[in-house]
């Protein structure tokens, strides 16, 4: 493990610790036991090591929502590119969404094709939804959030209970960065974590929206879908706006 930088941040002085592997883990975690370890901000940037697997020792416990939810505030108030390697825009040509982007460098989890949620262990979704500054500077919702996409072949064989949306969907992680035009994925700041479970009082809302959605589907009406016709889901086209 080798100390990069010792610098002034506010009131604190700010230690960067960078290391190649979680095996010197424990000699960050040394340092914050400290008593004079609440003066410093610190900041652990672990490097991929091609030797390594870093997916096997993850800072975090892969199979608890709250433990994924509290290693998320090491993002809050930073930029991907913070934990990217140099040449990760060359090597990615900017492909790819900006969730799978924060799996991959910042959970450190291998992007995949799989319909389960994000983190299958821990039964949590990642969500990464956009703020924008309205005219007095406040932060605003930019955009819906789009929870999965709909598959008319197999959604109408499911039940709520039992469905692709709702398994998936009923307990998120929703990061909330600011949105800047034009901005590399990379440059992006994240503002918020939120750990999110369906409420209580608005499920039977939620279900009875999807079971409308549901079946207009099932009688050959899914052209006619609109987000008119429930109050909390909406069937909409992806990016139908353009933006």
């Amino acid at each position: 493990m080798s100390l990069l930088s010792v610098y002034q941040h506010g009131f604190k002085r700010g230690i960067v610790f960078k290391f190649a592997d979680f095996a010197t883990y424990p000699a960050a975690c040394a340092f914050l036991s400290r008593p004079d370890s609440s003066r410093y901000s610190v900041f652990l940037i672990v490097e991929k090591n091609k030797h390594n697997s870093m997916t096997e020792h993850l800072p975090y416990d892969k199979t608890s929502a709250v433990s994924i939810w509290q290693y998320s505030a090491g993002l809050l108030q930073h930029t991907l590119r913070e934990f990217a390697p140099a040449d990760y825009d060359e090597k990615n040509g900017g492909k790819g969404s900006l969730g799978q982007m924060v799996e991959e460098l910042f959970f450190l989890v291998e992007n995949n094709n799989r319909p389960e949620a994000d983190f299958s262990e821990a039964g949590m979704e990642l969500k990464c939804t956009p703020l924008k500054k309205g005219a007095k500077e406040q932060l605003l919702i930019k955009e819906r959030l789009v929870c999965n996409m709909i598959d008319y072949m197999a959604v109408v064989n499911e039940d709520f209970e039992h469905s692709h949306f709702y398994t998936k969907c009923q307990l998120m992680l929703l990061l909330f960065y600011l949105h800047v035009q034009g901005a590399n994925k990379l440059d992006l700041e994240f503002l918020l974590s939120i750990l999110w479970r369906f409420p209580a009082k608005d499920l039977a809302i939620i279900r009875q929206d999807y079971d409308t959605i549901i079946s207009k589907i099932k009688a050959g009406k899914a052209h006619e879908l609109s987000e008119g016709d429930t109050l909390y889901l909406g069937a909409c086209r992806k990016g139908q706006s353009g933006d």
